[in-house]
């Protein structure tokens, strides 16, 4: 597996907004379900849909990530604790491509 690319991670304890904010929402009550399938049979990797703009106040664009146009980075979870929501991110080239 080739490394990162810089700058290309993502870590909810770091990252976002206080999850005191976040973590009672419904989208984020739906995602644990879908991060814990995501690890258990995926080997945590995700496809993933970014997002631009300020968190809070309004998003400009929405597009999916592509790896064939990322060279090959795809998006894994490094880490994800069930219980509060907290997930990290970073991209990697799987072995093989």
């Amino acid at each position: 597996m080739h490394p990162k690319r810089p700058g290309s991670a993502f870590d909810t304890r770091i990252d976002a907004q206080p999850i005191e904010t976040w973590n009672h929402k419904q989208g984020a009550k739906r995602q644990r379900p879908h991060l814990a399938r995501a690890v258990a049979e995926f080997d945590g990797f995700v496809d993933v849909v970014v997002v631009s703009g300020e968190p809070g106040k309004s998003y400009g664009s929405a597009d999916p990530w592509a790896p064939a146009k990322r060279q090959g980075f795809r998006w894994r979870i490094t880490f994800f604790d069930p219980e509060t929501g907290h997930f990290a991110v970073e991209t990697f080239v799987p072995d093989g491509v």
